[in-house]
């Protein structure tokens, strides 16, 4: 009777057991589920957010308010530049971008995508060279643990974790939990990143097809204006001839000269806008790119306007460093820009204004800016003022073609130049141009 009471005792606990470790599982089983459809849905939320840097904020808040991390930091390779980890987003961190670039090569990615998994920073402070920019920057950031964003065969970026905001720590649950979370952002992101390829390929082709209609517009104008030039200088240099004999025939009397002299300005300017015409349509053969120190050629430009700002009493600013700015260009052609463009500050300028001009690098190009303290430009005419034959000069002080010009010349130089009003009253002019 005994043994049978202990080996019912056995039973007993035997089930119980089982039941404990069967509610144990289910448990688990329940939370994964839990974990599982947590990670569908902020999937499903972030699937729909295309913009890149918009999705990376997303990504940190979501993994911030999951982790209970009081900051982290995420990196990925910019659009078009794979060799590196360079677009940073932070969230609670005591510094702000920009930080250094982490190569795809490197230690940090390499240890990442050897080991595929969340790693903390005391097994990386093992691992890479204790001297490494890495390692230096993740004590920096005060980094607690790393998590690649994998997609195939290479790292697309990774999250950075700083500690938590409770002193507990934290569980390996917690762990998978977050590293499975970002796996599924891995793939998020890479339709994002496909996504800004797609878009970015979609406006190089847009921008093909405008320069392609635009140089077929340019084509069919270039044409209409030899005709028209050659059908009109015919006739102008028979008048102009039959005026010199006029001219002759009448010295005594002054009021033919006068005469005389009004209609010769008048065509003089007829012929001014024809070869504008030509110049802008139908360029002639051009000098051939050189390097060329735009640093030179825009004191060269200054040097001619001096003395007539002077006269009219306008003060003429300059900021241009002494170093040479080189870049590949027509030298004659930008110094026809500049001219240009110091003109049409000039003519806008009222007595005791201020005209200014600076020259300076950012990001790989040439700036160039051109500002004066003038009336500006009508907010409805700052879009037209690049047209042809568009001006907003008076009747008979401006052909609207000097602009175009700049802008045809400029954008030959593989530039831009934009035009915008200033808060403080006058326009500014800006040229970019490339270094390399």
């Amino acid at each position: 009777m005994e043994g049978q009471i202990e080996i019912w005792g056995r039973l007993e606990a035997a089930i119980e057991s089982t039941i404990k470790e069967l509610t144990e599982a289910n448990c688990r089983l329940k939370q994964k589920i839990f974990d599982l459809h947590t990670i569908f849905e902020i999937s499903r939320q972030l699937n729909s957010v295309l913009e890149l840097e918009k999705l990376l904020d997303s990504i940190l808040s979501v993994c911030v308010d999951q982790a209970g991390s009081s900051s982290a930091a995420i990196v990925v390779a910019a659009v078009g530049q794979e060799e590196e980890l360079s677009l940073w987003r932070t969230q609670g961190m005591n510094h702000s971008p920009p930080f250094p670039a982490i190569s795809t090569t490197g230690h940090l990615v390499e240890t990442l995508f050897r080991k595929t998994r969340p790693v903390i920073f005391s097994e990386l402070e093992q691992i890479l060279p204790s001297a490494s920019e890495e390692l230096v920057l993740l004590r920096k950031l005060k980094i607690g643990v790393c998590f690649p964003l994998l997609s195939k065969d290479k790292v697309l970026g990774i999250l950075f974790l700083g500690p938590r905001t409770s002193k507990e720590d934290c569980h390996k649950a917690d762990v998978e939990f977050l590293a499975t979370l970002v796996n599924n952002l891995a793939v998020t992101l890479e339709n994002a990143r496909l996504y800004q390829r797609v878009k970015s390929a979609n406006l190089e082709v847009q921008k093909a097809q405008n320069q392609l209609a635009e140089k077929e517009k340019l084509a069919a104008l270039g044409e209409l204006a030899a005709s028209l030039a050659h059908e009109i200088n015919n006739p102008l240099g028979i008048i102009k001839n039959y005026l010199a004999l006029l001219k002759q025939e009448s010295h005594k009397n002054q009021a033919s000269l006068e005469y005389i002299k009004v209609v010769k300005e008048e065509l003089g300017r007829v012929a001014k806008i024809i070869q504008e015409l030509l110049n802008l349509y139908q360029p002639q053969k051009k000098e051939e790119f050189k390097p060329t120190d735009v640093t030179s050629v825009l004191n060269q430009t200054l040097d001619l306007v001096q003395s007539d700002f002077q006269e009219r009493r306008i003060t003429l600013e300059k900021r241009i460093a002494s170093s040479p700015a080189v870049i590949s260009a027509r030298q004659e052609e930008l110094k026809q820009v500049f001219l240009n463009l110091l003109m049409n500050s000039r003519d806008f300028t009222p007595p005791g204004g201020k005209i200014s001009v600076m020259l300076g690098q950012r990001n790989g190009s040439l700036e160039i800016v051109f500002k004066d303290s003038g009336v500006g430009i009508p907010e409805e005419d700052l879009k037209k003022v690049f047209i042809p034959f568009y001006t907003t000069k008076e009747k008979g002080k401006g052909t609207g073609l000097g602009l175009s010009i700049c802008r045809r010349i400029i954008q030959d130089h593989q530039g831009t130049i934009e035009a915008k009003n200033l808060p403080e009253g006058g326009a500014s002019f800006l040229i970019r141009l490339p270094l390399n």
